[in-house]
C-alpha cells in the first residue's frame, strides 16, 4: 500500500490530493488517486481512514454526490466528523450529513442517509443538526427529507429549534413545513425566544399570521429577553414595525408583559 501523507510536498505543503479533488469535485482525478494508494475495503490503515473521511467531508459540503458515492464504496465512514474543533470553527466538527445539509444538497444528502447517515448528530458547540442548519439556509426540499428520515423536530440549537431559525430567517415555505410537522410553536431558546418573537423583530408578517393560525402566545413573555413579540416588533425600527405591531394587537397583544 502507498505510504499515506496528508500533505504532499509536490503541492508544496497543501493538503492532499485527495481532498483537494473531492472539492473540486473531479471524478477523475479522485478514482486515479484511489487506484494508486491500493484503497480497498477492508485494507485501510489509520491514516487512509481519515484521510477518507475528510475528503468525504470536502465532497459533501460541495454537492459532488458521485464522488461521496465512490468514497463511501471504499470505506469513508458516513458519520465520522473532526473531533479537533474549536468554537471558532464549530462547523469543524460537522458530519458530512451536517455540511450538505447546509449547502442544500439534496442527492448528496439522500445518498448519505442512504448510507446510514444519522440524522440524530448533534454537533458538540452550536448543538446543531442537519435539520437546524437545513431550516435556517432556506433548504425546503432538504428540510422535507430530513424530516422523512426521523429528524427530531423540536431539538433546539444555540440559536433555537428549526421553526425559530427558520421564522428569523424568512423562510416561510420551511416555517409551514414545519408546522405542518408539529414543531412546537412554544419552543424558544435564550434571547431569541419563541418563533413569533423572532418573526416579529423582522416583521415577517406572513410567517407571524402563519404562527398565529397555529396557536402562538401573542402575550408570551421571554425571562431571558424581558421581552414580548409586541415589544420585540416595536423594538426594531429598521423596518416600519406599524403593520406587524397591528397584526399583533389584532390578536389580542397586551402591553402588560406575563413572563413565561
Amino acid at each position: 500500500m502507498a505510504k499515506f501523507r496528508f500533505v504532499d510536498p509536490l503541492m508544496g505543503g497543501r493538503r492532499h490530493y485527495l481532498i483537494a479533488a473531492s472539492e473540486k469535485g473531479n471524478s477523475e482525478h479522485v478514482n486515479k488517486i484511489i487506484i494508486k494508494l491500493d484503497i480497498r475495503q477492508g485494507h485501510i490503515d489509520e491514516g487512509i481512514q481519515e484521510l477518507l473521511n475528510k475528503s468525504l467531508l470536502a465532497a459533501s459540503t460541495h454537492g459532488h454526490t458521485n464522488i461521496v458515492g465512490r468514497l463511501l464504496s471504499v470505506g469513508a465512514q458516513v458519520n465520522w466528523h473532526d473531533s479537533c474543533c474549536t468554537h471558532a470553527q464549530p462547523d469543524q466538527n460537522w458530519s458530512a450529513l451536517l455540511h450538505a445539509s447546509a449547502g442544500g444538497h439534496y442527492e448528496t444528502v439522500e445518498a448519505l442517509l442512504v448510507a446510514g447517515a444519522s440524522v440524530t448528530y448533534v454537533e458538540p458547540f452550536d448543538k446543531q443538526t442537519a435539520l437546524t442548519l437545513a431550516a435556517s439556509r432556506g433548504n425546503a426540499k432538504v428540510v422535507k427529507h430530513l424530516l422523512a428520515n426521523g429528524s427530531d423536530i423540536d431539538h433546539t440549537s444555540n440559536g433555537g429549534p428549526a421553526l425559530t431559525r427558520a421564522a428569523e430567517c424568512g423562510h416561510i415555505e420551511i416555517v409551514d413545513i414545519l408546522l405542518r410537522g408539529g414543531a412546537s410553536v412554544e419552543t424558544g431558546y435564550h434571547h431569541r425566544g419563541i418563533p413569533l418573537m423572532v418573526a416579529s423583530h423582522g416583521h415577517h408578517i406572513e410567517i407571524m399570521k402563519l404562527l398565529l393560525k397555529y396557536k402562538a402566545n401573542v402575550n408570551h413573555g421571554d425571562r431571558h429577553t424581558k421581552h414580548t413579540p409586541l415589544s420585540f416588533a416595536l423594538g426594531n425600527d429598521r423596518n416600519n414595525p406599524i403593520e406587524s405591531s397591528k397584526l399583533l394587537i389584532q390578536h389580542g397583544a397586551l402591553y402588560t408583559w406575563n413572563y413565561a
